[in-house]
């Protein structure tokens, strides 16, 4: 008797915020994308980030990031150093400007970002790709594989597979798959 096919559909999480960029360009490299049009297109997508309130974010590197690329303080920098950093900033040339620059070198020497290096904004002309190039490993590895933006399914022989590659940033919504 021949076994019944199985179907099991996914959701990812925070899929668009959650792509690795770092991650992404060397995937691209790895594809045979030119390095100077895969570092474009990272830094690209890094500099129109917007980060969310901490409430949309899930263990996300983007605490440790200063700016949002419109000049905005990250929501979610720890409210001590936003204040330092708001007042060098209102502080009289010349010297407020040179003490601003030297704490935010001292930030990055500690390993704080001035930007994001995580995510890809929703909706941009070159979100869907760049996200789906951090799901490769997962392609490779499940037999079927059928993605809509965030949502996926595929035809598994046996048990299921954790479609997580956390190393791309790419995680899977548990409580919204089955």
């Amino acid at each position: 008797m021949e076994e019944e096919p199985q179907i099991y559909e996914f959701d990812l999480r925070n899929f668009f915020g959650g792509v690795d960029l770092d991650y992404n360009q060397k995937e691209m490299e790895r594809l045979g994308i030119p390095a100077e049009i895969a570092e474009y297109l990272r830094k690209l997508n890094s500099s129109i980030v917007k980060l969310a309130k901490e409430d949309k974010l899930d263990e996300s590197a983007n605490r440790v990031v200063l700016w949002n690329s419109n000049g905005e303080w990250n929501p979610n920098l720890d409210p001590k150093i936003r204040e330092r950093l708001e007042s060098l900033s209102k502080q009289e040339e010349p010297s407020g400007s040179e003490g601003l620059k030297q704490e935010v070198e001292k930030l990055v020497e500690m390993g704080y970002r001035k930007f994001s290096n995580v995510g890809v904004p929703q909706g941009a002309a070159t979100s869907c790709t760049l996200s789906l190039i951090n799901l490769r490993e997962i392609f490779e590895r499940l037999r079927g594989l059928v993605m809509y933006a965030d949502d996926g399914l595929y035809f598994p022989k046996g048990e299921t597979e954790d479609v997580s590659c956390p190393e791309a940033g790419v995680k899977q919504a548990y409580e919204k798959s089955g």
